[in-house]
């Protein structure tokens, strides 16, 4: 809870820029263990059925992908509030 706590407060002085970045960090974290823990099989796979793949190879695929996708969204984030100032 304190934790939380000071996290807010942290985020109280920061611009919506970096806020957005933060949470897009923390969503491509989630997404990339969550692609770590299919793959090793440790969580059931999310797809039901591929074609060309089974479904741990679908599902790790697809929170990979997130993962990068969310990853480079808070890269461009903390890019465009450096060149703000």
């Amino acid at each position: 809870m304190l934790k939380l706590v000071i996290i807010a407060f942290y985020l109280r002085g920061q611009s919506q820029m970096n806020k957005l970045a933060l949470f897009l960090a923390i969503s491509g974290g989630i997404c990339m263990v969550l692609g770590f823990l299919t793959a090793l099989g440790i969580i059931p796979p999310l797809v039901a059925s591929g074609h060309f793949f089974g479904p741990i190879s679908n599902t790790t695929i697809g929170m990979g992908g997130m993962a990068v996708i969310l990853l480079l969204g808070c890269i461009a984030c903390l890019i465009a509030r450096r060149n703000q100032i």
